[in-house]
């Protein structure tokens, strides 16, 4: 009796401890990334529709904010009742946004500060309906592809490998020893390398783990390490082709609407919400101020020169600069989301590879045995 008690408390620990815990870890870490982005989404999708109500019945913006707030009907009410107590002390929209950085994505944000300064939000809506899509994008990317199936499948591999290791390799290496007093290379080499090959796979977990949090680039992964994160951001180069994109675009219809360029520039990098990319704005707005033109100052954001030759026929184009650098905008668009999921394909047939040798090596370690068990079972 009392070593089935025994025997019931270990095989209970067991389990908790392969699959419930990182179950309760990989469930906390899907609603860190992925669930917090997806109810963000929803969030800035439900404002942006309102706002563009708002705008469309030429209500006053704030005091409208205010009293639907009031009813209670928006979600998160918590924060929405925070935004309505700025927006009641004579806050602007942009700055009530900016004090409430979990409402709003930062870059939606910045780009309706954008359109404030400019006196028209409407002309900014299209590119934070943009922003949206690209959360969309990201998700899918991060859900389909390599994030949670690459975990799952390396704890449901780690999981086997534990389990065999602790009760069936044992009996094997004792059946074996007993028999013919050695071991199958297949078993020999498992039993000298395994620890190796699970520190490998657990290295490759803590690796997807943390591209999944600062790929996904939440608002607490941001405060805590938000130099790592914008400086992974602007060396991977679908995040750059957005963030030019959006600073491409911002800075068109600032200049259409004759704002300063220095201003145009300072106010444009805001939108790309990563501070490298602010950097070398900086090094634009310094360069203006010594007195080159904005076509040659840009040079210091894109290496390749071809934002420069964009610019510079834009300036000649009698259309305005958002319609002369529409379609670049849209080609770089194009260009992230073929990259992002270029990427998330490659590394997700990267860890099919992986994982299947490490599999693939436990099943002919096991099978392997079984047969060499039966072989020097005939013979003796």
């Amino acid at each position: 009796m009392f070593d089935t008690i025994i025997n019931g408390i270990f095989v209970l620990t067991f389990w908790i401890i392969c699959w419930l815990v990182p179950a309760m870890i990989l469930l906390l870490l899907l609603d860190t990334t992925v669930g917090k982005r997806l109810r963000r989404q929803e969030t800035s999708g439900l404002f942006l529709d309102l706002l563009d109500t708002i705008l469309e019945c030429g209500a006053p913006i704030e005091e409208t904010l205010v009293t639907i707030t009031e009813k209670r009907e928006l979600e998160p009410a918590y924060m929405f009742q925070q935004l309505a107590a700025k927006l009641r002390t004579g806050q602007r929209l942009g700055d009530a946004l900016a004090d409430l950085p979990g409402l709003l994505p930062i870059k939606v944000v910045a780009m309706l500060r954008a359109g404030e300064r400019i006196g028209d939000l409407r002309k900014v809506l299209p590119a934070c309906r943009r922003l949206a899509g690209d959360k969309r994008s990201q998700t899918r990317s991060d859900v389909q592809s390599f994030g949670w199936y690459g975990i799952a499948s390396i704890l449901v591999s780690l999981w086997m490998y534990v389990f065999l290791s602790i009760i069936v390799l044992p009996k094997f290496v004792e059946i074996m020893m007993g028999m013919t007093g050695e071991l199958p290379l297949g078993l020999a080499l498992l039993r000298e390398y395994g620890k190796l090959l699970v520190c490998a796979q657990l290295l490759v977990l803590l690796g997807v783990v943390a591209t999944l949090l600062i790929h996904g680039e939440g608002h607490f992964v941001g405060k805590w390490f938000g130099s790592i994160v914008d400086w992974c951001a602007s060396r991977t180069p679908w995040k750059r082709r957005r963030m030019q994109r959006d600073f491409c675009t911002m800075l068109a219809t600032l200049l259409d609407a004759r704002v300063p360029e220095s201003d145009a520039v300072k106010l444009a990098a805001d939108c790309a919400a990563n501070r490298a990319f602010s950097h070398r704005a900086e090094t634009v707005i310094n360069n203006l101020r010594q007195g080159q033109r904005l076509t040659d100052a840009v040079q210091a954001l894109d290496d390749s020169g071809e934002f420069r030759w964009r610019l510079t026929n834009a300036v000649h184009a009698k259309d305005g600069f958002s319609r002369a650098l529409n379609g670049w905008c849209e080609s770089l668009d194009a260009k992230a989301f073929q990259q992002e999921q270029a990427a998330a394909l490659t590394l997700t047939s990267t860890l099919v590879v992986l994982n299947g040798l490490f599999v693939g090596l436990i099943v002919v370690t096991t099978f392997g045995s079984l047969i060499a068990i039966v072989e020097a079972g005939v013979l003796w």
